[in-house]
């Protein structure tokens, strides 16, 4: 430790107590964990979902039924909603994102693609089997289409459920 620190550490704790400054101390020392991931479920109220697949923060981008009626109020039900998926994915770097895939096929699709465009990443996606399971799909498309060496899994080394 410097003169100069140990002077100005002497100095604070004549100003402020010394329990003042451990606890100041302690409270820089031990930052709040930031969530680095972030579960975002295409249309709640279509199937339940357990606890287990909804990872970090949970953004709903759809919520009831989606009017199919025309492509006019088709595109103004996903205008708002795709600006606050936007909003929402911005806030912070995210490390991994999960995507519950439910409700209509196109939603589905753009909410995936949307994660894409704004963040760069691929999500990591829980499809529901239709038997109440949920199943965690992780694998890189690009790495599939430029042709990377993927091995994938053989029969004999999928787990057993």
């Amino acid at each position: 430790m410097t003169v100069d620190l140990e002077h100005d550490i002497t100095t604070l704790i004549e100003k402020y107590g010394l329990a003042a400054i451990k606890r100041t101390i302690i409270a820089h020392e031990i930052p709040e964990p930031a969530i680095d991931y972030c579960t975002i479920v295409v249309s709640e109220g279509v199937h339940f979902f357990p606890d287990s697949i909804l990872k970090g923060e949970v953004f709903v981008f759809h919520k009831g039924m989606l009017d199919l009626s025309s492509q006019e109020s088709i595109l103004s039900e996903l205008y708002p909603r795709l600006i606050n998926l936007k909003s929402f994915l911005l806030q912070r770097n995210w490390r991994k994102i999960y995507l519950v895939v439910s409700g209509h096929s196109l939603i589905c699709m753009i909410t995936k693609l949307a994660i894409f465009r704004i963040c760069h990443m691929e999500s990591i996606d829980f499809i529901f089997d239709g038997n109440g399971k949920y199943t965690e799909v992780d694998f890189s498309i690009r790495s599939v289409l430029s042709g990377e060496d993927i091995s994938l899994p053989r029969s004999s080394d999928a787990p057993e459920n």
